[in-house]
């Protein structure tokens, strides 16, 4: 019986797509230090370095040739990001809000106990 459940069930398997992303350049990362846990925003180097990012991405975050989903009916589909999850540390905020107005993602007054929320990042003291 369990054999039948998890071969039904993977049916409907999700796949889920994860990306990781380090913030871009501090005025400390420049000096060689090591910021730990100092909320150092990014310098404007950092912020150019985020915007590269988002650019030099958007085949991967945007083109759905990356994704292996061979039912898909259009051979042109774009991949929709839901969330982009950051520790709340501003150099780290600052990366992902980038990113997040890049793909264009709305704006979301949603709060949790744990999380704050602007432009669907979560910002979770817990990820740093």
């Amino acid at each position: 019986n369990d054999e039948k459940a998890l071969s039904s069930s993977s049916s409907s398997t999700l796949l889920v797509h994860m990306y990781l992303v380090r913030h871009g350049e501090t005025e400390y990362n420049r000096l060689g230090l090591v910021l730990g846990q100092i909320d150092e925003p990014l310098n404007d180097v950092g912020r150019d370095q985020a915007k590269l990012l988002a650019a030099q991405s958007s085949d991967i975050f945007f083109n759905d040739k990356y994704n292996n989903n061979s039912s898909s009916s259009s051979s042109s589909s774009v991949r929709q990001f839901t969330c982009i999850y950051s520790s709340d540390l501003i150099r780290a905020r600052e990366t992902a809000e980038i990113l997040a107005m890049s793909m264009n993602m709305s704006n979301s007054k949603s709060q949790s106990r744990n999380t704050r929320n602007s432009n669907h990042v979560e910002l979770d003291a817990r990820i740093r």
